[in-house]
């Protein structure tokens, strides 16, 4: 028996208390748990004809949460030839990418999605159909990627 697991591997983990949890539940370090909340940004492709649009009241799955969610503002699109942001939007096109605002009906520990994480992704999903709607990231992706790529070039 080992004590180290590596990506893809079964494990069991034996807790100290017992404690109600499920796969897809988040399991972090003391102190470390994301504060639940009912409104975050995220970073949205749109992926289906049917467009996202303010206003709309939608599903939103998060690990293995679904709640219902209220699209909120869309703060700006992304044009993928200039990668320059355009304020304005009130609807997300198939294969746009935005900046969107979401409330949610129920709070969730959101945490910012990070390249190789298992957290951090989600799904809005249409509830008349069940049919995705759109995919995402929790924060804004462009301004966190700028981050790390600046923080690697400092000495």
């Amino acid at each position: 028996m080992s004590d180290v697991a590596e990506a893809g591997d079964s494990i069991t983990l034996l807790l100290e208390h017992d404690i109600d949890i499920a796969r897809g539940n988040l399991i972090v370090a003391d102190g470390a748990v994301p504060e639940p909340v009912t409104e975050f940004v995220a970073t949205v492709t749109q992926v289906a004809e049917k467009p996202l649009r303010t206003g709309q009241r939608l599903l939103l799955k998060y690990g293995t949460s679904t709640t219902r969610v209220i699209v909120g503002t869309i703060d700006h699109l992304l044009d993928i030839d200039t990668l320059t942001e355009q304020a304005g939007a009130s609807a997300l096109q198939l294969n746009d990418i935005g900046l969107v605002n979401f409330r949610t009906a129920e709070p969730l520990a959101v945490d910012p999605y990070q390249p190789r994480g298992a957290v951090g992704a989600l799904l809005i999903i249409d509830p008349a159909d069940g049919a995705t709607i759109a995919v995402g990231m929790v924060g804004d992706r462009r301004k966190a990627i700028n981050a790390l790529h600046h923080s690697r070039m400092m000495p």
